[in-house]
């Protein structure tokens, strides 16, 4: 599975290091080092032979402990996903998966559907993964509803105990995943798994990069839209068509076959799901949105939605431009989702900054914005 062809999570931090415009944290050095850690021990556990005695001890059941994964988590911005795709890449081979949390839940649920009157399905599902896999990098795990605690609660056991190593990161600490939420009790278990085989890092609060990162791209909103709409040769016949998305179909402003424009109340205030967005964002690399409103008490489950939207986007790599009424650090006024839309706004102005720089908008044509922001 792992060659020693590629270099390591440290050697690339300290090629970034080197490189111009990288502004170095020794916080995320720390955490890098854990990736570090655990890239030597799979090399080693690969690459090295086992010994006789080894052999003996594997026959009469005194089998090395497995190793244990990293559950990485820390305020918005700080590198989190930076530091897992870093470990991911240096780990040639195919026995890895690198999966956003919403995507992993979509395909569990998927394959227990083919698995229905199956004995132990939880338990089928996680062999099969086993089968393919030795390491599951998992970005941005979180728990909201009761349906995924309840399936992960089965899950987690069996996966660990088919030893996959969970690589993952969260903006919050294992022992908060699904706080307060309902039959919390059965989930414990599974909480209590992660902490047995993942080694929890806090990456200390401190800047968040993509915020440092601020241009005026929020005013230069309709003008980079209408320069899109130009480049992407977006012509009449490409109005107002209608989209068939998971069976079932949405309205665009326009599309063709590169760029996908919507409304925001088409998109974000029907009754759209995490599902819909993951298909939008594998069929376009490129996806406007007009007229994001103020995020309040009013409109909180649209609210929900945009921050699935943008998470299904960011992890996909999509292009994403976008005209507001207000700058993304103030879209969101409610109550409910204050702590995940930090993490949303964040990445509008991320992923803002890229846009300008694919449209010929940026400040600073010589700024590497994939080494500035993480």
């Amino acid at each position: 599975m792992i060659s020693v062809n590629s270099m390591s999570p440290l050697e690339m931090y300290q090629h970034d290091v080197a490189s111009s415009g990288f502004v170095y944290d020794p916080k995320q050095e720390q955490v890098i080092h854990y990736a570090q850690i655990l890239y030597q021990e799979l090399l080693k556990n690969e690459l090295s032979q086992p010994s006789v005695w080894q052999r003996l001890k594997d026959k009469i059941g005194f089998s090395q402990p497995p190793i244990r994964g990293l559950y990485i988590w820390g305020g918005v911005g700080r590198g989190k996903t930076y530091i897992l795709n870093m470990l991911y890449k240096s780990l040639p081979g195919s026995r890895k998966k690198r999966v956003h949390f919403h995507q992993f839940m979509q395909s569990i649920h998927e394959q227990l559907s083919k698995l229905k009157g199956q004995v132990n399905p939880l338990d089928l599902l996680a062999a099969q993964l086993a089968s393919e896999i030795k390491i599951l990098f998992i970005d941005e795990f979180h728990v909201q509803d009761i349906a995924d605690a309840m399936l992960l609660a089965g899950l987690i056991k069996p996966l660990f105990e088919n030893e996959i190593i969970l690589v993952t990161t969260s903006n919050i600490p294992p022992k908060e995943l699904y706080k307060d939420g309902l039959q919390r009790k059965k989930f414990l278990p599974a909480i209590a798994q992660i902490g047995a085989h993942t080694i929890e890092i806090e990456l200390v609060a401190g800047i968040d990069y993509r915020l440092s990162e601020t241009s005026n791209a929020h005013n230069q909103a309709e003008s980079k839209l209408k320069k899109i709409i130009e480049q992407e040769g977006i012509k009449e016949k490409h109005y107002d068509r209608h989209l068939a998305i998971n069976n079932r179909l949405i309205v665009t402003i326009a599309a063709n076959s590169s760029l996908a424009w919507f409304d925001f109340d088409e998109i974000c205030n029907t009754t759209r799901s995490t599902a819909d967005y993951l298909k939008i964002a594998e069929i376009y690399p490129k996806v406007a949105v007009s007229s994001i409103p103020i995020f309040n008490e009013v409109n909180e489950n649209a609210a929900l939605r945009f921050i699935h939207m943008i998470d299904a986007f960011y992890d996909f790599g999509v292009e994403f431009y976008y005209t507001a009424e207000i700058s993304p650090e103030k879209l969101y006024q409610g109550r409910l989702h204050s702590f995940p839309f930090q993490r949303t706004s964040s990445r509008l102005i991320e992923m803002a900054n890229l846009a300008d720089k694919n449209t010929g908008l940026e400040l600073d044509d010589s700024d590497d914005l994939e080494r500035q922001v993480r």
